[in-house]
């Protein structure tokens, strides 16, 4: 039997807990305390980065502020969305897919600014990269994106090609068109984004949808007209086209209904 001694010891024990369990403080994640050497590092390579005369400087700036990783964060985030520099922009943007891709203020940033940025490269270059890093938040913005007619025709197909290895069947539709361009970079951006929603593309049909082009500083470098042999490649491409929607449509009819008999 206990005694009433014993009692009010452990009541007071218990009731002790339970205040203590109810005032104790919600863990919360640690924040990185910048030291000032962080702080200057910080300071001095971004303002490399502003400073920088050619490609080279920026991208080895840009490289310093990479390398210093997490302190650095909320300067890069603020240089993508309000410096106004385009060149200083993207070379920030870039940061954020290839050092913070992982961070969600940095992945918001991405598409809640970058998408809607005034620079056409910048703007290209997040929609490529938001369905790479599979950012399911962007869906949305994505899609405006994609139905901007306004847009340039590259920029709104990165942004199918993002969709459909978001898992969005619908923007088959606009890949479709891509498939048959004559631009390289067209053809190769439609054939990523089907591949990534149907597991297939045109080189599984016999054509090599490259076609030989070649692409140098993100210029397409076009050969002279050869009338016969440039069209027996046209030809080629339309002849693994149409397989692949024939394919399409027999194996995979829930994509195929995306692409058939729409305007």
């Amino acid at each position: 039997m206990i005694d009433v001694g014993t009692c009010v010891v452990l009541c007071l024990s218990l009731s002790f807990q339970s205040y203590a369990d109810d005032v104790a403080p919600t863990p919360v994640k640690a924040s990185v305390d910048k030291s000032p050497s962080d702080v200057s590092g910080v300071k001095a390579a971004f303002a490399a980065l502003e400073n920088a005369s050619d490609w080279r400087q920026r991208r080895d700036a840009a490289n310093r502020l990479g390398e210093i990783g997490q302190p650095a964060l909320s300067v890069i985030r603020r240089g993508a969305k309000r410096h106004a520099d385009d060149d200083v922009r993207d070379q920030c943007y870039s940061l954020l897919i290839n050092h913070f891709v992982d961070d969600e203020q940095a992945r918001e940033t991405i598409y809640q600014h970058g998408l809607s940025d005034a620079s056409t490269r910048i703007r290209y270059t997040c929609a490529f990269s938001l369905g790479e890093h599979k950012v399911f938040g962007a869906h949305r913005r994505l899609r405006l994106l994609m139905e901007d007619s306004e847009q340039d025709q590259l920029t709104r197909l990165a942004a199918a090609k993002s969709l459909a290895q978001l898992g969005e069947p619908d923007a088959m539709l606009f890949l479709y068109d891509g498939l048959g361009s004559d631009y390289y970079m067209s053809r190769y951006i439609s054939n990523m984004g089907i591949k990534a929603i149907s597991g297939k593309d045109l080189n599984d049909f016999g054509h090599d949808f490259s076609e030989g082009a070649f692409v140098s500083g993100g210029t397409e470098l076009r050969r002279a007209r050869r009338p016969v042999e440039d069209n027996e490649v046209r030809s080629s491409r339309y002849r693994a086209i149409a397989d692949y929607f024939r394919w399409l449509r027999d194996d995979r009819p829930e994509l195929f209904k995306h692409v058939n008999g729409q305007f």
